[in-house]
């Protein structure tokens, strides 16, 4: 799961989703949704907040769902022209 990897980067800094909403400016649900993948098209200007807040590159933050996208469009067919 590509956003599980910002629920752990907050449970390693002891964060509840309130105190990064707080710092962040985003939004308690928004902030879930993104976590739990109920937003499959996270914003760029949320990739951005959070990779400020984390220390990361905007590329870090997407990378992994970067990933999960490029091997659903691998997996099909391109069609014969």
């Amino acid at each position: 799961m590509p956003h599980n990897r910002l629920r752990r980067l907050r449970a390693e800094y002891g964060l509840t989703l309130e105190q990064v909403s707080q710092a962040t400016g985003l939004s308690f649900s928004t902030l879930h949704a993104v976590e739990n993948q109920e937003r499959g098209d996270m914003r760029l200007g949320t990739a951005f907040r959070l990779a400020h807040f984390y220390g990361l590159s905007v590329a870090e933050i997407w990378q992994p769902l970067y990933d999960q996208v490029c091997e659903e469009v691998s997996q099909v067919a391109i069609p014969s022209r």
